[in-house]
């Protein structure tokens, strides 16, 4: 019997198996046709939406690029877990700087901003830096619709404030020192998400499996995300004779002959308002343009409220005193506890306590006899445990 003759392609007489074409794939939606009837929509820094149990965020092309402040607190924290100076409600867990991109495929990137490293744009130095200093991508996200002049994108955030995520929620470190182990996704899920002119605020819940057969661990989270100004501070270097903490990076152009260590101090952002610059320029005491702001927490004990206000009045007409000090008039007001600081970003005037000093709660000794607060002259150490800190 004669053998069957092959082809390339397989036997004599076979068909060869048709290739399966790819489906193509479809571009965004349109946001109208995205958005159900029954969605919930709020507008603020970006349009959130919730539909379907997930949250999407708008993002429109005028925040692409824009650096944005995440800072990520404990509202609440897990029963039977504590270190020895952390594990409390109100603890800050994380802070970065983060930047929205649009990347190809339909696809919208977050990238975190690292300043470890600087030069000025207009040095010859700034373009070198940059191929040496690619931003990392810390999320990637699908457009799932745009709005009809396409310069608003629609994407879940769902997961990724769901997630594990260390730059959101707590690191290794963390973890090591509350043995925690892995995330529990069907025990964890994203609260609320609320937004605001210059800030979103996203409440989630997170149950953590603990090592060594301990109970597993459940936390509250805030994550707040505010829009850093575009008009910039300018910045003030570290002088040794006097104490400040200080933001550090290295720069490559300052000085010519090679790199060098520079230490900027951390202060409140206090400037005269622009028709009181001649009388500031000269010397004289004028008033900021956005005064500093304090809010007294709402669980702070009612009885403590009145010194805590006292003690802040004490150093307020010391401070005063100094030339080319800038320091508001001072106001108090506690907030509700249905809200929050952050909420209050929103408002148009933020009340709070409107003053330059941060007076530590341990140099405010109550007096029972007379009833008032006495302080000492100077005061050292950190802020009030029970006063939180407007973002500006």
């Amino acid at each position: 019997a004669k053998k069957d003759k092959k082809t390339k392609k397989g036997k004599k007489g076979e068909v060869p198996p048709a290739v399966e074409a790819k489906p193509e794939k479809k571009g965004p939606e349109s946001m109208d046709k995205f958005i159900k009837k029954n969605a919930q929509v709020k507008d603020g820094l970006v349009k959130v939406i919730r539909q379907d149990d997930k949250y999407y965020f708008a993002v429109p092309d005028t925040l692409l690029g824009k650096e944005i402040l995440i800072v990520s607190r404990l509202t609440r924290a897990a029963a039977g877990i504590r270190g020895m100076f952390s594990g409390y409600a109100g603890d800050q867990v994380n802070e970065t700087v983060i930047f929205f991109e649009k990347g190809p495929d339909d696809k919208i990137f977050i990238r975190e901003m690292n300043y470890d490293e600087m030069a000025d744009p207009s040095s010859v130095m700034s373009d070198n830096l940059k191929r040496s200093s690619l931003q990392a991508i810390i999320g990637s996200f699908e457009i799932k619709a745009q709005n009809a002049a396409k310069d608003t994108s629609v994407i879940d955030v769902t997961d990724f404030f769901n997630s594990d995520n260390a730059r959101l929620y707590f690191g290794q470190w963390e973890k090591r020192s509350f043995s925690l182990m892995n995330m529990e996704k069907d025990k964890s899920y994203v609260s609320s998400v609320r937004t605001y002119p210059i800030n979103t605020e996203v409440t989630v819940v997170k149950t953590y499996s603990r090592n060594n057969g301990l109970s597993p661990a459940t936390f509250e989270f805030n994550v707040s995300m505010v829009k850093l100004p575009e008009d910039l501070m300018t910045p003030r270097y570290f002088d040794p004779r006097v104490g400040y903490f200080t933001a550090n990076y290295v720069s490559f152009d300052k000085n010519p002959q090679g790199v060098e260590n520079v230490r900027m101090i951390t202060r409140w952002r206090l400037e005269p308002k622009p028709e009181d610059m001649e009388k500031y320029m000269a010397g004289e005491l004028v008033e900021p343009a956005k005064p500093i702001v304090y809010y007294i927490d709402p669980t702070t004990p009612p009885e403590w409220v009145p010194y805590l206000i006292q003690g802040v009045k004490y150093r307020a007409p010391r401070m005063r005193a100094r030339k080319n000090t800038a320091t508001p008039n001072t106001t108090f007001q506690t907030f509700n506890k249905a809200s929050s600081p952050c909420e209050a970003l929103a408002q148009p005037l933020i009340t709070g306590i409107d003053s330059s000093v941060r007076l530590p709660l341990s140099t405010i000794k109550l007096d029972p006899v007379k009833k008032v607060a006495t302080a000492p002259p100077r005061s050292t150490g950190p802020t009030m445990p029970f006063i939180t800190r407007n973002i500006r």
